[in-house]
């Protein structure tokens, strides 16, 4: 099969697990239309008109993100027939009476960077061991393993990591942040000033004849920079002299897990202190609410979903919601969900989706048992500054007998909106004792102590 036919073959394939993954997503839907249906033929003449909000509000989620995913799944249909036209082309205008050629010679003879049986935007950790060791032949790869092997000759100098190793680290920092991914991420240069829009007022009705009232429509303006998150890791010098796929592999992975995990707390619990402003320092008190030890079951999932309304969706065209809680918090809240299936069995139907309520359940390890904080991604904003780097040891770590590697990035990040997001105590979890505060304290800046 010739090269650019393969290649397109690949980016079909890509294209069918995005259309299969939103047509899974249809299976979702179905059952939490049951679960609001169920919630709504609950509803007496005695629910109040906050109850009802509620309900409709989920309904209207709902029904937006069912016509988004349709509209997607028409989107990746059409970008498939089109991809599926040109490889009918392609193959059309193969020779069929080409010698065979062996995949040295088409290694050999493939552009520096391009060559047969690597991706560079596949994630490193999904490559094949042969994958790994033909990105590591790619001469920029090459130099940079050079320069990192022998970094403590160089003194001064930045290690730039070459564009194909970078989309493999972000994809890394992606794949250990798991909030990074389903916010309102930004790439910006340096700083940048983001205008958002108030609360829209009202029109004023007046004779026809009358004359037009001004209305009082406001801005304001949200800065982002870039504060840096970053570390050194001490590397035994038998790792460096180990095969370039093992050292590769354990660079790309120990900044991925550092820098990722740093992100999500401060996308959640940021002080603004030389980090991004966390969601809860912009949380209103009134979005603060408790559910009671005694609300349990059905109850449980109508006090969260009033509970959940408190999150105004009023400046997002998204409606995508997201529940932030740790392990604990999630086995309690799956426990309130058990119910029997067909066949009597007893199930637990929480899965990476909030029952009746809907939005995305993601686990992070920091947050406190008993609080889930949730709202509206789409509403934080995720400034992420250009450039990555690798720098040298200055010989900090030579009686060890380890090269001190460096790793930094930039990001700054702020909420858009105060009112799309919402923390909810279960099991009577209040919030006047510190609940609203990271497990452990972000990692101290030693380095920086006067």
């Amino acid at each position: 099969m010739a090269l650019k036919a393969l290649l397109t073959r690949k980016k079909i394939d890509a294209e069918k697990m995005r259309l299969e993954a939103c047509r899974a997503k249809d299976a979702d839907f179905s059952k939490r239309e049951m679960e609001l249906e169920n919630a709504i033929n609950e509803l007496g003449d005695d629910a109040t008109d906050e109850e009802r909000a509620a309900v409709e509000g989920e309904v209207d989620a709902l029904n937006e993100e069912k016509r988004a995913n349709e509209e997607e799944k028409s989107k990746i249909q059409e970008a498939i027939d089109k991809l599926q036209e040109i490889l009918d082309a392609e193959e059309g205008d193969q020779p069929t009476d080409d010698p065979v050629r062996t995949e040295q010679n088409d290694h050999d003879n493939m552009p520096t960077g391009r060559k047969r049986g690597v991706n560079i935007m596949k994630r490193y950790a999904d490559m094949s061991y042969t994958e790994r060791k033909v990105f590591c032949e790619i001469e920029n790869v090459r130099k940079f393993i050079a320069d990192v092997r022998n970094i403590r000759a160089v003194n001064g100098t930045d290690i730039i990591i070459p564009e194909e190793v970078l989309p493999l680290l972000k994809d890394t920092v992606n794949r250990y942040s798991k909030l990074r991914s389903v916010v309102n991420l930004k790439q910006i240069g340096g700083k940048a000033r983001v205008p958002v829009l108030g609360t829209i007022p009202e029109a004023v009705w007046t004779e026809q004849g009358g004359k037009i009232n001004e209305l009082a429509l406001s801005f304001s303006q949200v800065d982002i920079d870039g504060y840096k998150v970053a570390g050194f890791i001490p590397v035994s010098n038998w790792i460096l002299e180990d095969n370039d796929v093992d050292l590769l592999g354990n660079i790309i992975d120990a900044i991925g897990q550092a820098i990722g995990y740093a992100l999500d707390k401060a996308i959640v619990f940021g002080d603004g202190e030389k980090k991004p402003e966390g969601i809860v320092k912009n949380l209103d008190e009134a979005n603060k609410v408790t559910i009671p030890v005694a609300s349990t079951g059905a109850k449980f999932f109508k006090d969260f979903l009033i509970a959940s309304g408190k999150a105004k969706a009023n400046y997002t065209p998204n409606k995508r919601k997201i529940w932030l809680m740790n392990e604990t918090t999630l086995t309690a809240v799956k426990a309130e969900a058990l119910t029997f299936n067909a066949s009597g069995a007893i199930v637990a139907d929480v899965n990476s989706v909030m029952p009746v309520i809907g939005g995305e359940i993601i686990t992070l390890d920091f947050i406190k048992d008993n609080i889930i904080i949730g709202g509206y991604a789409s509403m934080y904003l995720l400034g992420e500054r250009k450039g990555a780097a690798i720098a040298q040891s200055k010989e900090v770590k030579f009686i060890e007998d380890e090269t001190v590697i460096k790793g930094t990035a930039r990001y700054d990040g702020k909420v858009l909106k105060k009112e799309a997001f919402v923390a909810i105590g279960i099991n009577g979890a209040t919030f006047e004792a510190d609940e609203l505060k990271p497990q452990t304290d972000f990692a101290e800046d030693t380095a920086n102590m006067g």
